[in-house]
């Protein structure tokens, strides 16, 4: 069950003074191709090039790892949430509406959305949607995220190092033309350590961590080791990418920026020879670390722990 500690709850001052600018970090368009192979009888012989402005969400396995195609505004309802003999959801999970896009990568694509409940107020959570392959992975027992995942969760929930891992807060499973996508729904967080600096070198900022600040990350991510290993898991995979800033619970910061910094797409394009509907890309575009305090006092989080190793697996998943 996921501990007090892992459940939202809402800043009760969040970010109402200070303007927050938008993340300028260019979008990595173009940097998947796409050579298809593929006649209307199936045989591979004839040719389609396609330059993809983010994950290649079109192509259905075997030619793309199978992203799931969402839109801005889907609500993702009615969840298949299966039983899992190792955890449960906590209280007041419900249903989501996508409201942005915060990234991707290899394995995943990550969504920010808003619970859909009957509350005055407005909470945020990410979802972390995995690849039809990786799910499929995960099925076959090649992949142990959720493991990882599991095993976090059950740790000791007084253990300093706890704070400072991804927690998960819910678990469904969702289905679209690329097949079944296990949905990992997590508390939302900013840039990771490397973008972070990348960023801050792009406006042409004279970077650096002071040794107080390079002492502040050791820290923290040594507690977030030390918590990991106490569970019986090993991150394997430490790197400035895999070290996330948290935003905090900041739900109304959150939406004061949503309503200033809309939820962006890329021009529509048209691709007959691909798909027979309009191909829509959301846009990626991270969350600000709101109310940031001196680069030397970020507060982080280990996250990405899908490469790790256990000591045991919890093996799951009906």
């Amino acid at each position: 069950m996921v501990s007090p500690a892992g459940s939202p709850t809402i800043s009760p001052n969040p970010c109402e003074s200070n303007e927050v600018e938008p993340i300028k970090q260019p979008a990595k368009a173009g940097d998947v191709v796409l050579t298809l192979h593929e006649s209307e009888d199936g045989e591979l012989d004839a040719t389609v090039e396609f330059t993809c402005d983010e994950e290649p969400h079109m192509f259905k396995p075997p030619f793309a790892p199978g992203y799931a195609s969402l839109h801005l505004g889907q609500q993702l309802t009615d969840l298949n949430r299966g039983r899992q003999p190792f955890w449960e959801p906590g209280p007041g999970q419900g249903d989501y509406e996508i409201v942005r896009k915060l990234g991707w990568g290899q394995e995943a694509s990550v969504w920010l959305a808003r619970r859909l409940e009957n509350s005055s107020q407005t909470s945020f959570v990410a979802i972390k949607i995995l690849t039809s392959a990786v799910t499929r992975a995960i099925g076959r027992k090649e992949s142990f995220e959720l493991p990882a995942l599991f095993a976090l969760d059950n740790g000791d929930t007084n253990h300093p190092g706890r704070p400072y891992c991804t927690l998960l807060l819910d678990l469904f499973v969702y289905g679209d033309m690329h097949g079944l996508h296990y949905c990992l729904v997590l508390e939302p967080l900013s840039l990771s350590l490397e973008e972070y600096v990348e960023a801050e070198r792009s406006e042409g900022r004279n970077f650096g961590f002071s040794m107080e600040g390079l002492r502040n990350i050791v820290r923290q991510v040594l507690l977030a080791v030390s918590y990991a290993h106490a569970t019986g898991l090993v991150h394997t995979d430490i790197k400035s990418n895999n070290i996330f800033i948290g935003v905090g619970l900041r739900n109304e910061a959150i939406a004061k920026y949503l309503a200033e910094h809309p939820s962006r797409t890329y021009p529509t394009r048209h691709e007959p020879n691909i798909s027979s509907d309009p191909i829509i890309t959301v846009m990626s575009e991270p969350l600000p670390p709101f109310n940031l305090p001196d680069r030397n006092r970020l507060r982080l989080k280990l996250g990405d722990f899908g490469v790790g190793a256990l000591s045991f697996v919890p093996f799951m998943i009906t």
